[in-house]
Protein backbone atom coordinates (compact mmCIF):
# COMPACT_ATOMS: atom_id res chain seq x y z
CA UNK A 1 0.00 0.00 0.00
CA UNK A 2 1.62 3.26 -1.12
CA UNK A 3 1.72 6.52 0.80
CA UNK A 4 -1.09 8.15 -1.17
CA UNK A 5 -3.45 5.23 -0.54
CA UNK A 6 -2.62 5.22 3.19
CA UNK A 7 -3.25 8.95 3.37
CA UNK A 8 -6.61 8.55 1.63
CA UNK A 9 -7.69 5.77 3.96
CA UNK A 10 -6.53 7.75 6.99
CA UNK A 11 -8.65 10.74 5.97
CA UNK A 12 -11.60 8.45 5.30
CA UNK A 13 -11.25 6.83 8.72
CA UNK A 14 -11.04 10.24 10.38
CA UNK A 15 -14.27 11.31 8.72
CA UNK A 16 -16.09 8.13 9.60
CA UNK A 17 -15.06 7.69 13.20
CA UNK A 18 -14.54 11.25 14.43
CA UNK A 19 -17.37 13.06 12.68
CA UNK A 20 -20.11 10.48 12.28
CA UNK A 21 -20.70 9.32 15.82
CA UNK A 22 -24.22 10.72 15.97
CA UNK A 23 -26.79 8.32 14.43
CA UNK A 24 -28.81 11.10 12.79
CA UNK A 25 -25.70 12.61 11.20
CA UNK A 26 -24.63 9.16 10.03
CA UNK A 27 -28.03 8.57 8.39
CA UNK A 28 -27.92 11.94 6.62
CA UNK A 29 -24.36 11.30 5.52
CA UNK A 30 -25.11 7.85 4.10
CA UNK A 31 -28.02 9.25 2.07
CA UNK A 32 -25.84 12.11 0.86
CA UNK A 33 -23.09 9.66 -0.08
CA UNK A 34 -25.36 7.36 -2.08
CA UNK A 35 -26.97 10.20 -4.03
CA UNK A 36 -23.56 11.64 -4.88
CA UNK A 37 -22.23 8.23 -5.91
CA UNK A 38 -25.28 7.76 -8.11
CA UNK A 39 -24.49 10.87 -10.13
CA UNK A 40 -20.80 9.95 -10.24
CA UNK A 41 -21.58 6.44 -11.45
CA UNK A 42 -23.59 7.69 -14.43
CA UNK A 43 -20.52 9.49 -15.76
CA UNK A 44 -17.81 7.06 -14.69
CA UNK A 45 -19.58 4.18 -16.43
CA UNK A 46 -19.00 6.27 -19.57
CA UNK A 47 -15.47 7.46 -18.79
CA UNK A 48 -13.85 4.44 -17.15
CA UNK A 49 -16.27 1.70 -18.14
CA UNK A 50 -17.44 2.09 -21.73
CA UNK A 51 -14.61 4.25 -23.08
CA UNK A 52 -11.68 2.68 -21.19
CA UNK A 53 -12.95 -0.77 -20.24
CA UNK A 54 -11.54 -0.31 -16.73
CA UNK A 55 -14.52 -1.57 -14.73
CA UNK A 56 -12.47 -2.66 -11.70
CA UNK A 57 -10.73 0.69 -11.53
CA UNK A 58 -14.09 2.42 -11.84
CA UNK A 59 -15.49 0.62 -8.80
CA UNK A 60 -12.36 1.34 -6.74
CA UNK A 61 -12.43 5.01 -7.77
CA UNK A 62 -16.08 5.37 -6.79
CA UNK A 63 -15.67 3.65 -3.43
CA UNK A 64 -12.51 5.46 -2.38
CA UNK A 65 -11.82 8.72 -4.23
CA UNK A 66 -15.41 9.77 -4.86
CA UNK A 67 -16.54 8.79 -1.38
CA UNK A 68 -13.89 11.06 0.14
CA UNK A 69 -14.85 13.95 -2.15
CA UNK A 70 -18.55 13.54 -1.35
CA UNK A 71 -17.82 13.28 2.38
CA UNK A 72 -15.85 16.52 2.20
CA UNK A 73 -18.70 18.13 0.26
CA UNK A 74 -21.21 16.99 2.86
CA UNK A 75 -19.35 18.57 5.76
CA UNK A 76 -18.56 21.67 3.70
CA UNK A 77 -22.19 22.44 2.91
CA UNK A 78 -23.18 21.65 6.51
CA UNK A 79 -20.59 24.10 7.76
CA UNK A 80 -21.65 26.82 5.34
CA UNK A 81 -25.28 26.70 6.41
CA UNK A 82 -28.50 26.94 4.44
CA UNK A 83 -28.63 30.52 3.15
CA UNK A 84 -28.69 30.95 -0.63
CA UNK A 85 -25.43 32.92 -0.80
CA UNK A 86 -23.52 30.42 1.32
CA UNK A 87 -24.84 27.49 -0.69
CA UNK A 88 -23.71 29.18 -3.91
CA UNK A 89 -20.22 29.56 -2.42
CA UNK A 90 -20.21 25.89 -1.37
CA UNK A 91 -21.27 24.87 -4.88
CA UNK A 92 -18.46 26.92 -6.44
CA UNK A 93 -15.86 25.53 -4.03
CA UNK A 94 -16.88 21.95 -4.86
CA UNK A 95 -16.64 22.67 -8.56
CA UNK A 96 -13.18 24.22 -8.32
CA UNK A 97 -11.85 21.45 -6.09
CA UNK A 98 -13.01 18.88 -8.62
CA UNK A 99 -11.73 20.79 -11.64
CA UNK A 100 -8.38 22.07 -10.36
CA UNK A 101 -7.30 19.68 -7.61
CA UNK A 102 -8.71 16.43 -9.00
CA UNK A 103 -8.84 16.86 -12.78
CA UNK A 104 -5.85 19.13 -13.41
CA UNK A 105 -3.46 18.16 -10.59
CA UNK A 106 -4.25 14.59 -9.50
CA UNK A 107 -5.56 13.12 -12.77
CA UNK A 108 -3.63 15.42 -15.07
CA UNK A 109 -6.47 15.93 -17.55
CA UNK A 110 -4.81 17.70 -20.50
CA UNK A 111 -6.02 20.92 -22.05
CA UNK A 112 -6.18 20.36 -25.81
CA UNK A 113 -4.21 23.26 -27.31
CA UNK A 114 -5.57 22.45 -30.79
CA UNK A 115 -9.08 23.47 -29.70
CA UNK A 116 -10.39 27.01 -29.64
CA UNK A 117 -10.45 28.89 -26.36
CA UNK A 118 -14.25 28.83 -26.44
CA UNK A 119 -14.45 25.03 -26.79
CA UNK A 120 -11.83 24.59 -24.04
CA UNK A 121 -13.80 26.88 -21.74
CA UNK A 122 -17.10 25.11 -22.43
CA UNK A 123 -15.61 21.65 -21.82
CA UNK A 124 -13.83 22.73 -18.62
CA UNK A 125 -16.98 24.48 -17.42
CA UNK A 126 -18.82 21.21 -17.97
CA UNK A 127 -16.24 19.36 -15.86
CA UNK A 128 -16.54 22.06 -13.18
CA UNK A 129 -20.29 21.55 -13.02
CA UNK A 130 -19.93 17.78 -13.04
CA UNK A 131 -17.88 17.85 -9.84
CA UNK A 132 -20.19 20.46 -8.34
CA UNK A 133 -23.11 18.15 -9.13
CA UNK A 134 -21.46 15.13 -7.50
CA UNK A 135 -20.79 17.20 -4.38
CA UNK A 136 -23.92 19.36 -4.28
CA UNK A 137 -26.80 17.54 -6.00
CA UNK A 138 -27.32 15.41 -2.84
CA UNK A 139 -28.00 18.66 -0.97
CA UNK A 140 -30.73 19.49 -3.46
CA UNK A 141 -32.33 16.04 -3.46
CA UNK A 142 -32.29 15.65 0.31
CA UNK A 143 -34.00 19.02 0.74
CA UNK A 144 -37.62 17.96 1.36
CA UNK A 145 -39.18 21.40 1.54
CA UNK A 146 -42.31 21.74 -0.58
CA UNK A 147 -40.98 24.46 -2.89
CA UNK A 148 -38.02 22.26 -3.89
CA UNK A 149 -40.11 19.33 -5.19
CA UNK A 150 -40.91 20.81 -8.64
CA UNK A 151 -37.24 21.64 -9.18
CA UNK A 152 -36.18 18.10 -8.29
CA UNK A 153 -38.76 16.61 -10.67
CA UNK A 154 -37.64 18.81 -13.58
CA UNK A 155 -33.99 18.13 -12.76
CA UNK A 156 -34.47 14.35 -12.77
CA UNK A 157 -36.63 14.37 -15.90
CA UNK A 158 -34.01 16.29 -17.84
CA UNK A 159 -31.10 14.29 -16.42
CA UNK A 160 -32.70 10.94 -17.19
CA UNK A 161 -33.68 11.81 -20.79
CA UNK A 162 -30.35 13.49 -21.55
CA UNK A 163 -28.11 10.69 -20.32
CA UNK A 164 -30.26 7.92 -21.78
CA UNK A 165 -29.71 9.66 -25.12
CA UNK A 166 -25.98 9.97 -24.45
CA UNK A 167 -25.72 6.26 -23.64
CA UNK A 168 -27.88 4.99 -26.50
CA UNK A 169 -26.50 7.24 -29.24
CA UNK A 170 -22.93 6.84 -27.97
CA UNK A 171 -23.16 3.04 -28.04
CA UNK A 172 -24.67 3.10 -31.52
CA UNK A 173 -21.82 5.15 -32.96
CA UNK A 174 -19.15 3.24 -34.84
CA UNK A 175 -15.52 4.03 -34.06
CA UNK A 176 -13.91 4.46 -30.68
CA UNK A 177 -12.78 8.05 -31.34
CA UNK A 178 -16.21 9.26 -32.47
CA UNK A 179 -17.85 7.54 -29.50
CA UNK A 180 -15.29 9.05 -27.10
CA UNK A 181 -15.77 12.60 -28.39
CA UNK A 182 -19.57 12.35 -28.51
CA UNK A 183 -20.02 10.92 -25.03
CA UNK A 184 -17.46 13.26 -23.42
CA UNK A 185 -18.82 16.41 -25.08
CA UNK A 186 -22.49 15.68 -24.44
CA UNK A 187 -21.83 14.58 -20.87
CA UNK A 188 -20.13 17.94 -20.23
CA UNK A 189 -22.93 19.80 -22.02
CA UNK A 190 -25.56 18.09 -19.89
CA UNK A 191 -23.88 19.23 -16.70
CA UNK A 192 -23.70 22.79 -17.98
CA UNK A 193 -27.47 22.76 -18.53
CA UNK A 194 -27.94 21.58 -14.93
CA UNK A 195 -26.75 25.03 -13.81
CA UNK A 196 -30.25 26.27 -14.64
CA UNK A 197 -31.83 23.97 -12.06
CA UNK A 198 -29.31 25.00 -9.40
CA UNK A 199 -30.09 28.62 -10.21
CA UNK A 200 -33.80 27.93 -9.65
CA UNK A 201 -32.96 26.23 -6.36
CA UNK A 202 -30.82 29.11 -5.09
CA UNK A 203 -33.42 31.63 -6.25
CA UNK A 204 -36.24 29.83 -4.42
CA UNK A 205 -34.19 29.72 -1.23
CA UNK A 206 -33.38 33.43 -1.54
CA UNK A 207 -37.08 34.26 -2.02
CA UNK A 208 -38.02 32.12 0.99
CA UNK A 209 -35.39 33.90 3.09
CA UNK A 210 -36.85 37.26 2.04
CA UNK A 211 -40.33 36.20 3.13
CA UNK A 212 -39.21 35.20 6.63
Amino acid sequence: MDGVTRAILSVWSLILFDRLKDREIMTQFVKYLFVGLGFATVVEVINMGILQGNWTGMIATLLIAYSIFIAFSYFLQKRFGVSAKKLVVAYIIMGFIGLILIEWILIGTPLNSSQSLLSIFIFQFGIFNYWATVGFAPRLFLDHREFVKPIKKKFLRFYFIWFVCVYVLGLLLLGDHIRFVFMQVFSAAGHIILVWFYFLYFKKIAITEGEQ
